[in-house]
């Protein structure tokens, strides 16, 4: 479900609504273990910053073997590329703000 506090954002999202309907899902899944069911995947970012501690592998695994990037927050923006599950880039980006990940029921 989506719910819209902001009146012009909601007409833009009814207007598109029915295109974007066909190029685009809306889940609320636990965004610690990603969503292997639609797997594999090019790109992964997360929108929210995880915790300290957090480990990107259960995501990497759900990435298509050449090309896998997952992109996430963590004090600045990181970028980390898989080859087959294994780590062979990483790359830091400017920092940035994000609201905090948390696990589903522990909000």
């Amino acid at each position: 479900n989506l719910t819209f506090h902001h009146s012009p954002l909601f007409s833009h999202f009814a207007h598109l609504g029915s295109r974007l309907r066909e190029h685009v899902s809306i889940l609320w899944v636990n965004g610690f273990q990603g969503f292997p069911m639609e797997a594999p995947y090019d790109r992964i970012m997360i929108s929210a910053q995880p915790p300290d501690g957090f480990d990107p592998r259960p995501l990497a695994e759900q990435l298509r073997e050449q090309t896998g990037i997952v992109l996430f927050p963590k004090g600045g923006l990181v970028q980390q590329r898989y080859d087959k599950g294994v780590l062979v880039e990483r790359k830091y980006g400017p920092d940035m703000q994000f609201v905090p990940m948390v696990e589903q029921g522990k909000e």
